[in-house]
């Protein structure tokens, strides 16, 4: 439309805007595939669905770690909602920003069941592969875990799913009375393939 009318994006859409009523919104970015990425995929889906035939999904528990800010718990939003036929004060229009906030480094999984408890990472110390396993894998897996599944927890085995790109780890426990041949091994995640 801007080389048909020969106005800048810009016009075309506040004129919209008047003449619709209609917000502007941007999409979504999402990663993208590569053909290769696809097929491997595609070979490797098929085998994970095996690992989770009949209710097994409802076992799985997914866990990961995240920075959260210290600025973020103040209540101010990143947007906001303008009323139609009112002016509103700049105010609701800003939202200061730090440029380095003080950050805490914390662990948390989901599950079917419910969801595991925080576990946050002292600021001094040094995350590698031990402290990740000693003091955010076990943890989960010997609180959380009994918590979720209160019924299985003593005749559980477990399937550690590795992902070697993002190095992070699934826990899946399978009961013994349908044993698995996948039980207490390390199997690849399908998606985290390159």
């Amino acid at each position: 439309m801007t080389e048909r009318y020969d106005v800048s994006e810009r016009t075309i859409r506040r004129v919209l805007g008047e003449n619709l009523q209609s917000d502007w919104l941007k999409k979504t970015k999402t990663h993208a595939l590569s053909n290769k990425q696809v097929q491997q995929r595609l070979d490797c889906g098929p085998r994970f669905l095996k690992l989770l035939r009949v209710d097994r999904w409802k076992y799985v528990v997914f866990f990961n770690e995240f920075w959260q800010s210290m600025n973020d718990c103040g209540g101010i939003r990143d947007c906001y909602y303008p009323e139609k036929g009112k002016t509103s004060s700049g105010k609701s229009h800003k939202k200061w920003k730090q440029t380095f906030p003080k950050k805490v480094m914390c662990a948390a999984g989901v599950s079917y069941c419910g969801a595991t408890g925080i576990y946050f990472v002292p600021p001094t110390s040094e995350v590698n592969s031990a402290f990740f396993l000693n003091n955010i894998v076990k943890p989960i897996v010997e609180k959380d875990v009994p918590r979720l599944y209160p019924r299985k927890n003593t005749k559980s085995s477990s399937t550690l799913i590795e992902l070697p790109v993002t190095r992070r780890l699934r826990f899946i426990p399978t009961s013994n009375h349908k044993k698995s041949s996948t039980s207490g091994k390390r199997i690849q995640w399908p998606t985290a393939l390159t």
